[in-house]
């Protein structure tokens, strides 16, 4: 989910950013920032909810993936609230297109 998010995000920042600076956030995988850029360079405010999300996509990517100290599990309940979640923020994402 993480992954699909930041290469949507990536998209409109691709699409819309004309400066360098957006330019380099390509690289990165800080899905939060991304988002941020990406609304401000569309002109639609920032929905608090989406950027807790985005935040959490991070987290759960390498929480998940990573095992240590911080290694989560993830109930049902969650996944399939956090997958509906990214549903309705990837719809968000593809109209700034």
């Amino acid at each position: 989910m993480k992954q699909a998010v930041e290469k949507a995000l990536k998209n409109v920042i691709e699409m819309k950013g004309s400066s360098e600076d957006h330019l380099k956030l390509l690289t990165t995988h800080n899905v939060q920032r991304l988002y941020h850029v990406a609304m401000e360079l569309s002109g639609a405010p920032i929905d608090r909810s989406m950027s807790r999300l985005c935040s959490a996509l991070r987290n759960y990517y390498y929480d998940t993936n990573y095992p240590g100290e911080n290694y989560v599990d993830i109930d049902e309940r969650e996944a399939l609230d956090t997958f509906g979640e990214t549903k309705a923020l990837l719809a968000i994402v593809n109209s700034l297109l």
